[in-house]
């Protein structure tokens, strides 16, 4: 027993302590993102699960078969699309890769969004009870049907269109995970290392511009408007963190539009309103959304410098948002307003609104910046922050 910790020791140092490989890198990462996506898919399967288990008479099993195909199809999913990006790290260039996907991913979310909006509104609510699907070639083209075929086999529906698709589930995932850790995860780690260095490249390229806007001259002001500035024009995900917020005024607007005009809030009364509304809900929450993208960022450890250097922090963080309401809700606001101007057919009442939309802004950023007060690009990313937001 005395001598057993140092032969255990030996055999460590002599047999399994190897430098970290891209393969290994690859699979910690993917363990990472698989532990999440199962939290997501936990709280957003668990009330079919629990349909399934009682809604048909008690059956248990039938609620546990759709709890696998769940997960099933949720870690399918990931390892396709992690297979796809690993694949495209190979032949595509890093910097405009990342743009790419940025955009990508931006034009997703007009779908994502679009979706809970407007899919609704194709179908009534009796539709929705008397809604089939007829089983054909063209369906079991859907992968999303093979996990759902996991379902008629658990109920004793055994035909060649229930055990083929299911056989198809069962099969996916180990085999998505077969080609991911073959030679498609060799050079990760690699190229992930020549993604950072060529945004590295890219970004110091090209040369900020000497002159700034008349608005910020001096002092903290200075500074912070112009660290936002830069870090909006060369860091691409805080880019598209900005960019991914318009969508959803814009399809507030138009679920606004299909209840007629937008009103005249001088001519008519509230009630008068409708779905326009929402448009509302989507300005007041710009603001809110923006901000954790102003204190979160992947270079957040450059944050030493303000508490290195002689200045006020309090004026920094006042700065901060001064500079959103100048270069991002006046702009805002301002299209809104041409808008108004369209849909009111009264310039007077349009810039008038406007402005009222402006000062409540500026009271929400007021409120937002006060507690917590943090420091722009101080803080690192937390995955599902905007989600929280």
């Amino acid at each position: 027993n005395a001598l057993l910790p140092k032969y255990l020791s030996q055999w460590l140092n002599a047999k399994h302590v190897q430098p970290i490989s891209s393969r290994t890198y690859f699979f910690a990462r993917l363990a990472n993102l698989l532990i999440y996506v199962s939290g997501l898919t936990t709280a957003l399967s668990l009330a079919p699960v629990l349909a399934y288990s009682f809604t048909l008479g008690f059956n248990p099993l039938l609620g546990l078969i759709a709890a696998g195909s769940a997960y099933l199809s949720t870690f399918g999913v990931t390892l396709a699309l992690v297979l796809s990006y690993a694949l495209i790290l190979q032949v595509v260039p890093a910097h405009r890769l990342q743009r790419a996907l940025g955009y990508f991913q931006l034009a997703m979310s007009f779908v994502i969004y679009g979706g809970y909006l407007l899919v609704p509104r194709l179908m009534n609510r009796t539709g929705l009870f008397s809604f089939t699907i007829q089983k054909s070639f063209w369906v079991f083209l859907n992968p999303a049907s093979w996990f759902a075929s996991l379902l008629e086999l658990s109920q004793g529906h055994w035909g060649m269109s229930e055990w083929l698709p299911g056989l198809l589930a069962l099969l996916a995932v180990p085999v998505l995970l077969y080609f991911a850790q073959g030679k498609r995860s060799l050079t990760y780690a690699q190229r992930l290392l020549a993604l950072s260095d060529d945004s590295g490249q890219s970004k110091t390229a090209k040369a900020p511009r000497s002159r700034w806007s008349w608005w910020f001259r001096q002092g903290e002001s200075r500074v912070v408007a112009l660290l936002i500035r830069n870090q909006f024009k060369y860091d691409h995900k805080f880019h598209l963190s900005v960019l991914a917020l318009l969508p959803l005024t814009v399809l507030y607007l138009i679920w606004g539009l299909q209840g007629g005009s937008l009103r005249d809030p001088f001519v008519y009364l509230l009630s008068d309103f409708g779905r326009s509304m929402f448009l509302y809900l989507a300005i007041f929450i710009f603001p809110i959304m923006l901000r954790p993208n102003l204190i979160h960022s992947d270079a957040y450890q450059a944050a030493w410098v303000f508490f290195a250097t002689p200045c006020d922090r309090a004026q920094l963080i006042r700065a901060m948002k001064s500079v959103v309401m100048v270069y991002f809700v006046l702009p805002y606001i301002t299209v809104l307003t041409v808008l108004f101007v369209y849909f009111y057919g009264n310039p007077l009442h349009a810039l008038l609104h406007g402005l009222m939309l402006l000062l409540l802004m500026h009271l929400f950023l007021q409120l937002e910046f006060l507690v917590p007060a943090d420091l722009p690009f101080s803080l690192p990313q937390r995955r599902g922050q905007t989600t929280a937001y």
